[in-house]
C-alpha cells in the first residue's frame, strides 16, 4: 500500500496540475479525445470513428479509457485518465523493481528519476498512447521478474534466482494479460517489447545451481518460465485483441479494415510508409536527449558500480533491446523508446549513494538547479516586455498578447527554492539528495502546471468556440478541407466532415446549408471565386506553426 501511495503522490505532483489545467495539443491528444467522443455520439463501441470515417490506425483501448475518464471525472482531467494510469503503473513498476533488486531507497530514487527525465515528463503529461503502453509494458516486466526472483540471504551478497517447482500463475497470467492490453493499445509491440525486455534483463542476472546441458531447465532457471507456459502466455495475450476483432464484426467491419489494422499499420509502418523516416543512429541520440538531465550522471554512476556489475549488465541489456528493436524499422519516433528509460533510472537509483560522493555530481547539480529559475525569469520578462518590441513581420499582430507573464515569474520563484536549499554548504550530504530530487519534481510540475497552460493561446485554437457558436448550428458539422482537423473540431465542440476537393466541399455546403469551412491557409485562397454565392465571411488565425483560414458560408436560396 505504501508503494501505491508513493507512486500516486509522485504522479500527481509531476503531472496532476497539467492534467487539469492544460488544453489539448496536437497532434495525438485531440485526435484520440475526438475519436472517443465521436464513438460515444455515433453509438460505435468497437470501431473507432474520425470525422465520420472508420479510424484504422490504432486499436480502441485508449479511446475506451478516455470515455471512462470523461464519464467519471471533469474535463480535461478525465480525458487524460489513460496517461494517469500509464504513469501510475510505470512509476510503481520502477519503484518495485528497484526495491527488489537493491533497496527501498534505490527504488523510490529510481522512480523519481524516471518520472522527471525529459521524455517521460513530457509524454506522460499528454494524452498519448505511448504513456499508457509504457505503463502496461513495465508492469508486465515487473510481474514476470517477481515470478522468478526471491530475496537472498544476508550472507549471499547479491540477488539470486530461486528454483521453484513451477511458475507462479498468479503472477504470469496478469503479466500476459497486461501485454494483451498493450496489444489492444498499440498493436504487437505491446507483447514484443515487454517480453523481449524481460528476457534480456533476466538473462544477465546471476543464478545459483545453473544446470548443465539441459536447455529447457536452464531457460526455466533464468526466467522462471517453461516453454508451455511461455507459449500459453503468448496465446493468452492474444485473447483481448482477438476478442475485440471478433466484436468489430458486429459493427460490420470490412476486410479492408482488418487488412489495415493487422498488416498495414504494422508492416507498412515499419517500412516507413507513414513517414517518420530517420537515420540508424536516431534513437540512440534521442535516448540521450530524452533522459536529460539524468544523462549527464550516467557515466559517473556506471563507474561507481564496483565489482558487482551483474545488475548493471542486465539493465544495459534491457535498454539496448528496446532501442535496437525500434532502430531496425525505417520509421522511428522518440516516444517509442520510453520503456528504455526505466533501466537507465534503475541504474542511477542503485548507484545513487556512490554518485553523490563525486565532485562532478555536486557541480552539475548546482548548475541544473540554478538554470531553470533563470530561464523562467527571462521568459517572463520576454512575455511582459520584450515581445512588444519584436518586428511585426516576425510575430502576428496580437499573437503573443494572450500569454501572461506571471506564471513564469511564479515558476522562477518555485524552482529557486530547492536551488537555495541545496546550495547551503552547511547542509549534510545525505540531506541534499532529497532536495535535488524534489527540485527536479518541482521543475517538471512548474513546466506542466504553469508554463504549458500559460502558452496555451499559442497552441490551442480557442477562437473555434466563438466561431462555432456564431456560425454552426448545434447539430451541424464543420467542413474540413483536405485535413483531419481534430483540434479544430474538438475546440468547436462540433463534429467534422473531411472534404477532399472543391466539388466535394461544395456538395457539403449544400447539405449543411449554413456553417463553417476550414482550410490550411495555402488551400484557402480565392474562396469567393471558387464557391460563388456561398461565402459570407472569412478570417485567418494561427495555431502553433500553422495558419488556418475559416469561411462562414450559407447556401443561396434557389428561387421557386
Amino acid at each position: 500500500m505504501k508503494k501505491f501511495v508513493f507512486a500516486l503522490l509522485l504522479v500527481l505532483a509531476v503531472w496532476g496540475v497539467q492534467y487539469a489545467a492544460r488544453g489539448y495539443w496536437e497532434p495525438d491528444e485531440p485526435r484520440f479525445v475526438l475519436i472517443a467522443r465521436e464513438m460515444s455520439v455515433s453509438g460505435h463501441r468497437f470501431l473507432p470513428l474520425r470525422n465520420g470515417e472508420i479510424y484504422a490506425h490504432k486499436p480502441p483501448l485508449m479511446m475506451w479509457l478516455i470515455q471512462l475518464g470523461e464519464t467519471l471525472l471533469p474535463e480535461p482531467f478525465g480525458s487524460r485518465l489513460p496517461s494517469l494510469l500509464g504513469a501510475l503503473l510505470a512509476v510503481l513498476a520502477v519503484q518495485t523493481l528497484g526495491q527488489r533488486h537493491a533497496s527501498a531507497t534505490a527504488g523510490w530514487i529510481a522512480a523519481v528519476i524516471f518520472a522527471t527525465g525529459w521524455a517521460c515528463a513530457q509524454t506522460f503529461g499528454r494524452g498519448q498512447i505511448d504513456g499508457l503502453l509504457t505503463g502496461l509494458e513495465l508492469m508486465a516486466v515487473n510481474l514476470l521478474d517477481l515470478n522468478r526472483f526471491r530475496r537472498p540471504r544476508k550472507s549471499a551478497g547479491r540477488a539470486t534466482v530461486s528454483l521453484p517447482a513451477s511458475p507462479h500463475l498468479t503472477l504470469v497470467v496478469p503479466a500476459f494479460l497486461l501485454m494483451g492490453l498493450g496489444i489492444l493499445a498499440k498493436g504487437p509491440v505491446g507483447l514484443l517489447i515487454p517480453l523481449g525486455s524481460f528476457l534480456s534483463f533476466s538473462y544477465f542476472l546471476p543464478v545459483r545451481h545453473l544446470p548443465e546441458g539441459d536447455r529447457n531447465r536452464r531457460f526455466f532457471v533464468r526466467t522462471g518460465l517453461t516453454g508451455p507456459v511461455l507459449l500459453g502466455g503468448i496465446l493468452l495475450a492474444a485473447l483481448p485483441p482477438a476478442g475485440w476483432l471478433c466484436a468489430t464484426m458486429l459493427e460490420n467491419a470490412s476486410a479492408a479494415y482488418f487488412n489495415e489494422i493487422i498488416f498495414s499499420q504494422n508492416l507498412s509502418r515499419a517500412g516507413g510508409a507513414y513517414g517518420h523516416l530517420r537515420p540508424f543512429y536516431y534513437l540512440f541520440l534521442q535516448f540521450l536527449v530524452g533522459f536529460l538531465p539524468w544523462t549527464l550522471f550516467l557515466p559517473v554512476a556506471v563507474r561507481g558500480w564496483g565489482q558487482d556489475k551483474h545488475l548493471l549488465k542486465a539493465l544495459t541489456a534491457w535498454a539496448l533491446f528496446v532501442v535496437l528493436f525500434f532502430t531496425i524499422p525505417q520509421s522511428k519516433r522518440s516516444v517509442y523508446i520510453l520503456s528504455a528509460y526505466a533501466p537507465a533510472a534503475l541504474c542511477l537509483g542503485v548507484a545513487w549513494d556512490r554518485l553523490q560522493a563525486s565532485k562532478f555530481y555536486r557541480v552539475v547539480r548546482a548548475i541544473l538547479l540554478m538554470t531553470p529559475p533563470l530561464l523562467l525569469l527571462l521568459a517572463g520578462l520576454f512575455f511582459s516586455v520584450g515581445c512588444r518590441y519584436l518586428p511585426e513581420r516576425w510575430v502576428e499582430p496580437g499573437y503573443l498578447a494572450p500569454v501572461h507573464a506571471w506564471p513564469f515569474f511564479l515558476g522562477a520563484v518555485l524552482t529557486l527554492l530547492p536551488a537555495v536549499r541545496c546550495g547551503r554548504t552547511a547542509c549534510p550530504l545525505p540531506r541534499r539528495a532529497p532536495g535535488f530530487l524534489a527540485g527536479m519534481v518541482i521543475l517538471q510540475a512548474v513546466i506542466g502546471g504553469l508554463v504549458y497552460p500559460a502558452i496555451g493561446p499559442l497552441k490551442e485554437p480557442r477562437i473555434m468556440a466563438a466561431l462555432a457558436q456564431k456560425y454552426v448550428p448545434p447539430t451541424g458539422r464543420l467542413q474540413l478541407y483536405d485535413m483531419n482537423g481534430e483540434n479544430l473540431t474538438l475546440y468547436a465542440r462540433r463534429l467534422g466532415t473531411r472534404r477532399r476537393s472543391d466539388a466535394d466541399l461544395l456538395q457539403g455546403m449544400r447539405e449543411e446549408t449554413r456553417g463553417l469551412a476550414l482550410f490550411l491557409e495555402r488551400n484557402g485562397q480565392d474562396l469567393e471565386s471558387r464557391f460563388p454565392g456561398f461565402i459570407v465571411e472569412t478570417g485567418v488565425f494561427p495555431m502553433g506553426k500553422k495558419r488556418y483560414r475559416w469561411a462562414a458560408f450559407q447556401a443561396p436560396q434557389v428561387p421557386r
